[in-house]
């Protein structure tokens, strides 16, 4: 049996100085003089610190010695991207879809070392077994390396563990997630019943605690069922609304997307005239935040 271990993120280390300081990510933020979805979006790894919030996160965290260098350091360094990310900007089409969020966002070197520990070993025992979030994060990165590898079966059954184990915790974003990881799996599978629950609950979930890019990432996978269902118009609305909330989020207008979001959606303008494709698109990135998630989650196909 081997131990995964691998390099921890600063979003990480700000999770785990936070539940050691018997800290709720509310009081962190008010210690802090930050917002709680600030504090959600660094433990989650989607936004880097500023120095000044570096600094007030060491005070409010009252971090000193080899734990402070530590954190500050982490906080610091840019995460480093993976070898084949500059290669695959260079080819990737371009397109307004939302890209694929994950809490695993800079973590390509951890996802290496875990697909690689895939690779040699089938039975793993997991660091931190007695940190249930670090446990569950570990089984949603086993997820992404499984589903990397051709291994949906395997991916499957490590995210409905980090699924149940984020449920336990009551950790809303990691519900979120797997649920997204779930849906876009099941949509590839052509299961597409179980694909609109778990993206629908992605979505109910990210409605509730806000974040305009995971709204969009839901809004992309129910956007990609819709044209998988023969929902042309339906499709390009969704995907429309995402793309409008996936910019509002700071990710910039031209993001690259997950092929299970791009290729369906080829497929459903094609379905299409132009003028017709173009006004569904355009419909969808005039609808509020609110408009969209009601639009996502009806039982009308229209």
């Amino acid at each position: 049996m081997r131990n995964v271990s691998a390099p921890l993120s600063f979003g990480r280390l700000v999770l785990d100085a936070r539940i050691a300081a018997g800290l709720t990510q509310e009081a962190l933020a008010a210690r802090a003089g930050l917002s709680a979805r600030g504090i959600q979006n660094l433990e989650h790894d989607l936004r880097r610190p500023y120095p000044d919030t570096l600094a007030r996160l060491v005070r409010a965290l009252d971090l000193a010695g080899e734990a402070r260098a530590r954190f500050e350091e982490a906080g610091r360094s840019p995460p480093r991207p993976s070898p084949a990310a500059g290669r695959e900007a260079d080819t990737a089409p371009r397109h307004n879809l939302p890209a694929q969020l994950t809490s695993l966002v800079g973590r390509d070197q951890e996802l290496e070392e875990l697909g690689r520990t895939l690779e040699r070993a089938r039975l793993l025992t997991l660091t931190g077994v007695g940190d249930r979030y670090a446990v569950a994060s570990q089984l949603e990165a086993l997820g992404l390396c499984a589903e990397r590898a051709g291994q949906d079966t395997e991916a499957q059954a490590w995210w409905e563990e980090a699924l149940a184990l984020f449920g336990e915790l009551g950790d809303r974003m990691g519900l979120a997630t797997d649920h997204t990881y779930l849906g876009t799996l099941a949509c590839r599978r052509g299961d597409l019943a179980r694909a609109r629950e778990h993206l629908a609950a992605s979505l109910a979930i990210t409605r509730q605690t806000g974040g305009d890019e995971w709204i969009a990432q839901a809004l992309g996978g129910l956007a990609a069922v819709a044209a998988a269902l023969g929902q042309a118009a339906r499709a390009l609305r969704l995907a429309g609304a995402g793309a409008r909330l996936h910019a509002l989020g700071g990710g910039g207008p031209e993001p690259a997307g997950p092929d299970e979001i791009e290729r369906p959606l080829a497929r459903a303008r094609a379905a299409l005239d132009a003028a017709t494709a173009d006004a569904a698109w355009g419909e969808g990135r005039a609808m509020t935040t609110d408009e969209a998630i009601a639009y996502a989650l009806a039982d009308d196909p229209a």
